[in-house]
């Protein structure tokens, strides 16, 4: 049998990811399920173009809509579905915004229920 010695910080870290996963999963499916990431391009305040990313939503065959929506729109729709997740309102709030801006950014975590940051 091996021994290994974790600090602190180590253990915090993995029980968060373990108590985590399945809510970042459900989450993820409900994103899924519901949006496309897209980008546009307009023009910004200082008169040059920029790239702005938006949420597509799709309609129940998954094909998308022509319903554009903002992270700050879909968070509100996030939080209204799943606001018994986690019963500390700021935590889950913080944890929401991860999830969405991990599954915006396609990052490869989350598809096993991992983000790429537990800083909520």
């Amino acid at each position: 049998m091996k021994t290994f010695i974790l600090s602190e910080g180590q253990i915090k870290r993995s029980i968060l990811k373990e108590s985590y996963s399945d809510k970042v999963t459900m989450i993820k499916n409900f994103l899924d399920s519901n949006f496309m990431r897209a980008r546009f391009t307009k023009n910004g305040d200082d008169g040059l173009k920029k790239d702005v990313g938006v949420f597509v939503q799709l309609d129940s065959n998954r094909l998308p809509t022509d319903t554009q929506l903002t992270a700050d729109s879909v968070f509100d729709i996030v939080q209204n579905k799943f606001n018994k997740i986690i019963t500390d309102k700021q935590e889950r709030d913080r944890f929401i915004i991860r999830v969405i801006k991990d599954w915006y950014s396609g990052a490869k975590g989350l598809k096993d229920g991992n983000l790429s940051k537990y800083d909520f």
